[in-house]
């Protein structure tokens, strides 16, 4: 079935079964390789499988190590690929489960399995990033302290928290696999080049860049990197390096040619609050999107509060926070959101000023300093600000209620020159009926290839549940006194191809 477009994608319905083949299991994903080749993974009780496809058309199955082996993190852009897993075995003892890591210099014909050496005396826990680049391959994953076996019950291991926040870095060319690298993270994204390998580490304090020319030494913060976070894309052997950097009101897409490379190849235009999936192949950008007001932005009223000549602008620009000087009619401070969190409560050039207990938690001024001598310039107090902003909410012309509407999900498509063209999931799916929520809770998968781009769309259907247990009753629900709650039921899976052009 064509669904066609004045603009946007022209997508086209294919049936998976007819496809990939029969049985797909329960959980499946489809991902952008970067070369041109679109990879997809299934697992469940009756199926586990990897296959590729280079026109989207035609699919091949990727041998695996093991049939019973559920697919986690796949390299195979390279010559050598990687694949890590948990390998389902139920005559286990009852534990912490394992993730298996193997490798293949034949395309899957022959895997080897890559064997963890004694600094992670119980095997690693779960892999969170895997990347092989020529020989040299690097895996992030968690691992456990050692065991306390004063935990043990009925042969098996009770889990710790800490678990999940002790990060090694391990590196092999192909031998016993060695912990080169500790980190105090709970996930990781990452990719491998020619020149090096490349990890983003996530974590409650703060995210660590990591660079490695060779797998085994690690520096923070490489030149050129510093501004870069997020899921990262390679494209294979065409030496294009792809990662996208998600900021609190933007989402950019940057190309590398070899290690780094400046130059952004797609910006999210302006309207867009927030990104949900984005996949890049050599065909273009693919992105879901979230259209509205940037997060956090729809929660700040518009208002200027004068005092001393400087004049505090709430939402001026959207989304930031601007102290003017009236006398020279320019800006000495402009702020966005993302600077106001819990690590920097106020960002440099304020500073937060203890007068006593006249305000909330004795901080009741906030003081501007000058940016070129650091003396004071105006301060305001917590009382003041905190009753203007709340009169402004309050008042008739501010409809928070309207202010935080927004419209369904959209996917955009870009491929450079011409800027983003966006459809609503009715346009590009013709998926029609569902109301806000159901809108909102549909989960759509993209993967980019040389020339189509593939959407996994999965929708929730709505419907009111009993909440009690009270006797049985056929009456409607909330009809019989009872309460009720409402669920949403995933329905199957539909498939979608688009050819770009």
């Amino acid at each position: 079935m064509d669904i066609s477009q004045e603009s946007g994608l022209v997508w086209t319905e294919f049936d998976p079964v007819e496809a990939l083949g029969p049985g797909l299991g329960e959980f499946n994903r489809i991902e952008s390789v970067g070369d041109g080749r679109v990879v997809f993974l299934t697992f469940g009780p009756s199926d586990n499988r990897v296959m590729v496809t280079e026109n989207g058309t035609d699919w091949t199955e990727v041998p695996l190590p093991a049939d019973n082996i559920i697919p986690g993190h796949i390299d195979i852009a390279g010559n050598r690929w990687l694949i890590t897993g948990l390998i389902l075995n139920s005559a286990e003892s009852v534990g912490i489960p394992s993730d298996q890591v193997f490798f293949s210099d034949d395309q899957g014909a022959t895997w080897t399995e890559l064997a963890f050496s004694p600094d992670a005396p119980d095997g690693i826990s779960g892999v969170v990033a895997a990347m092989a680049a020529g020989e040299r391959m690097v895996v992030a994953a968690w691992y456990p302290p050692p065991r306390d076996h004063s935990e043990e019950e009925n042969g098996g291991f009770v889990p710790s928290t800490a678990v999940f926040n002790r990060l090694g870095i391990f590196f092999s060319d192909g031998g016993p696999v060695e912990l080169v690298a500790e980190y105090p993270s709970w996930n990781a994204t990452g990719y491998a080049t020619a020149d090096g390998f490349h990890l983003t580490l996530f974590s409650e304090e703060e995210n660590v860049r990591l660079f490695s020319p060779d797998g085994r030494q690690w520096v923070e913060g490489s030149p050129g990197y510093e501004d870069l976070e997020g899921t990262a894309f390679s494209s294979g052997n065409s030496g294009l390096i792809w990662t996208t950097d998600p900021a609190y009101d933007q989402y950019r897409v940057e190309r590398f040619t070899g290690v780094f490379g400046p130059a952004p190849v797609a910006t999210l235009p302006d309207g867009i609050s927030w990104v949900s999936d984005v996949a890049v192949g050599p065909a273009g950008v693919a992105a879901v999107a979230q259209p509205g007001t940037p997060l956090g932005a729809e929660l700040l009223p518009a208002l200027r509060i004068e005092k001393d000549g400087y004049e505090l602008r709430y939402n001026e620009p959207e989304g930031a926070i601007t102290l003017w000087d009236l006398s020279r009619d320019a800006a000495v401070y402009e702020f966005g959101l993302d600077l106001f969190d819990e690590e920097m409560p106020v960002p440099e050039g304020t500073r937060e000023v203890d007068v006593g207990d006249n305000g909330p938690d004795g901080l009741d001024l906030l003081v501007f300093e000058d940016p070129e001598t650091g003396d004071d310039l105006v301060a305001f107090s917590r009382e003041e600000l905190f009753t203007q902003i709340m009169s402004a909410l309050r008042s008739p012309t501010t409809d928070m209620a309207a202010r935080l509407e927004q419209p369904g999900p959209e996917v955009g498509w870009w491929t450079g020159g011409g800027g983003w063209t966006w459809q609503t999931f009715s346009e590009a799916f013709g998926l029609t009926g569902l109301t806000a929520m159901e809108s909102a809770l549909t989960e759509v998968n993209l993967a980019v290839g040389g020339d189509f781009v593939v959407a996994r769309v999965q929708t929730h259907e709505a419907g009111d549940v009993r909440t009690d247990s009270g006797e049985y009753s056929d009456a409607p629900p909330g009809e019989d006194g009872r309460s009720t709650s409402m669920s949403f039921s995933p329905q199957s899976p539909r498939w979608f191809i688009a050819r770009a052009d």
